[in-house]
């Protein structure tokens, strides 16, 4: 299946960076956390900054923001523009979900690993 981007090299450069820094932030409370010897719970709050992480990482990847693919809209680096293809937009939202999928699934199995921290 070919993929269709809804955003250009320079929003994918965005959500990249974004995505890392988050991953970055959520690894340094976990780690801080565990240091600390804080409840298993503080350690679990960081779930959402490694969802958000993946989140950018595979919408770079994918070169499809979840955001604009749910509202019909492109942004190939000149400003958003309205996609009026039925099937360009709805092989863009195939595309979004597996985005968000594939970002819930890699959250779940690193919180996994993160709650069994000792």
């Amino acid at each position: 299946m070919a993929r269709i981007a809804n955003i250009g090299l320079a929003e994918r450069r965005k959500r990249h960076r974004a995505g890392i820094a988050a991953l970055a932030i959520g690894l340094l409370v976990v780690l801080a956390a565990w240091r600390m010897d804080l409840h298993v719970a503080v350690r679990a709050a960081s779930a959402a900054l490694f969802f958000v992480g993946f989140v950018g990482i595979f919408q770079a990847r994918a070169h499809t923001c979840v955001a604009l693919a749910s509202r019909g809209v492109r942004d190939m680096d000149e400003g958003p523009e309205r996609i009026d293809d039925a099937g360009e937009l709805a092989a863009l939202r195939a595309q979004s979900r597996r985005v968000l999928v594939q970002s819930l699934v890699a959250t779940v199995l690193l919180m996994a690993a993160v709650i069994a921290l000792p």
